[in-house]
């Protein structure tokens, strides 16, 4: 005779390593397209808020191409008059 509750119980245990690792898959593919996004860039300013983020913050991807002004480290954007985005913080990394 077979235990189906065994059964079952091995199958779900199986699933949900399944799932776990399908997360862990597409959270890695996620975070390799936000670093795709930067460009090489270390931090995109706004022209018109005046401030500077990461190239991965969710402030930055909104700020459209003609507004957009990159900075290759955080003391040219500050030397510029732009200040550090609230969101990522990119003032406290460094």
């Amino acid at each position: 005779p077979v235990d189906l509750q065994a059964v079952r119980s091995t199958v779900q245990g199986q699933a949900r390593l399944v799932a776990r690792a399908r997360g862990k898959v597409g959270q890695r593919r996620k975070l390799d397209r936000l670093e795709q996004l930067g460009g090489g860039r270390r931090y995109v300013g706004s022209g018109t808020t005046h401030v500077f983020c990461y190239p991965t913050c969710a402030q930055a991807r909104r700020i459209t191409e003609r507004h957009r002004i990159d900075f290759a480290d955080e003391q040219a954007a500050l030397a510029a008059g732009y200040r550090p985005c609230k969101r990522c913080r990119p003032a406290l990394a460094s």
